[in-house]
């Protein structure tokens, strides 16, 4: 064995042969204390055992009686609803639509009866003024009939207006005229009358004899026409009230229609 084992336990049996021991006062001290120490480590677990007992008998206490709790029952979950295609709205339910409704491209302006602008006149649209005017010369009589377009579209007039009377037995009749040329017109064409704006015929008979012999047979049929209108192409009447043509001799002459007062 080398020497510095041996010095190593030459020293170890000497400390243990030697045992430098505490004083017996200091152990008696330090024994006490640890007896303390234990004895305070009870007293705190036995002091919050009471507490939490006496905690937890007064909770019980204050609980009211109830019974049995019942088992936890799953709820299931609520379905989701999606629309399907007979939900949509119905359509009176549905939502009116704004959108200003529009004429077809180019379609002529019409009146509230649904007339295109610049059609023939009718009736409706024609004021007839009075009196009607009357005129003499040469032993004739000449009536000026006037009407002013009042609707609030233009509408056309062309021709000879196509006179009729009311017969005595009732019902009416065509009068017979003779056509004459126009005035004011080149040629009885159409024209258009605006609103507001006036048109024109004549007509014109003999006053008397008009210097016809009474024996001429020109003059051998006189009438009265009595109740007399314009009758119009789709059969409708525009009456001339307080006109009256009384005719001995040589019938009834007729101008066109003409724009403005002939």
């Amino acid at each position: 064995m080398p020497r510095d084992l041996e010095g190593l336990f030459a020293g170890l049996r000497a400390d243990l042969a030697n045992p430098d021991l505490a004083e017996p006062s200091e152990i008696r001290r330090l024994g006490t204390r640890r007896d303390h120490i234990r004895n305070l480590t009870i007293i705190c677990a036995t002091a919050l055992a009471v507490v939490a007992a006496l905690g937890t008998g007064v909770a019980l206490a204050d609980r009211p009686a109830r019974g049995p709790v019942p088992p936890a029952t799953s709820v299931a979950p609520r379905p989701t609803l999606t629309p399907s295609p007979s939900s949509s709205p119905s359509p009176s339910m549905a939502q009116p639509s704004t959108a200003p409704s529009q004429s077809p491209q180019g379609s002529p302006s019409r009146t509230a009866a649904g007339r295109a602008s610049g059609a023939a006149c009718l009736p409706a649209d024609l004021r007839v003024t009075q009196p009607i005017r009357m005129g003499y010369a040469a032993g004739s009589t000449g009536h000026t009939v006037v009407v002013t377009n009042r609707s609030a579209t233009p509408c056309r007039l062309s021709g000879y207006p196509v006179l009729q009377y009311t017969r005595p037995s009732g019902g009416t009749a065509k009068i017979p005229v003779t056509k004459i040329p126009p005035i004011v017109l080149s040629s009885p064409g159409p024209f258009e009358l605006a609103p507001g704006e006036q048109a024109s015929f004549i007509i014109f008979h003999v006053t008397g004899l008009g210097g016809y012999d009474p024996s001429s047979p020109a003059c051998a049929h006189p009438v009265t026409y009595d109740g007399i209108s314009i009758r119009f192409a789709n059969g409708q009447r525009l009456a001339l009230p307080g006109l009256t043509l009384e005719v001995e001799c040589d019938g009834v002459r007729l101008q066109p229609w003409e724009p403005g007062v002939v």
